[in-house]
């Protein structure tokens, strides 16, 4: 389950314990687009839905799977990248957002 966050990495590893961190730069990314992102993937989710069950074609449905993990991957980096900047005010300058903004 580790391998569907983005940016975490094993960096050690021994029989007893396995140590991950997240590898990237907050300030490189773009809460907008991940949002985007996420929202393009879904929304072409739910055209291959619906595409499927009108034409009676599965074929596009066996990707769906791939896809959610995709969603799942990019919202869990959204909420990381949104707690961060609540606690790091490099982060929030950087996206030029206050407190009460990142909460909306």
């Amino acid at each position: 389950s580790m391998r569907r966050l983005v940016g975490m990495e094993i960096i050690e590893e021994d029989a007893s314990h396995i140590n991950m961190q997240f590898l990237l730069d907050a300030t490189t990314l773009n809460p907008a687009k991940i949002l985007k992102r996420i929202s393009s993937i879904a929304l072409g989710m739910y055209d291959d839905v619906l595409t499927g069950l009108i034409s009676d074609d599965k074929s596009n449905l066996q990707t769906l799977s791939n896809r959610d993990v995709e969603v799942n991957r990019q919202y869990f980096l959204l909420v990381r990248l949104i707690r961060s900047t609540l606690v790091d005010r490099r982060l929030s300058n950087a996206f030029n957002l206050e407190n009460i903004d990142i909460l909306d």
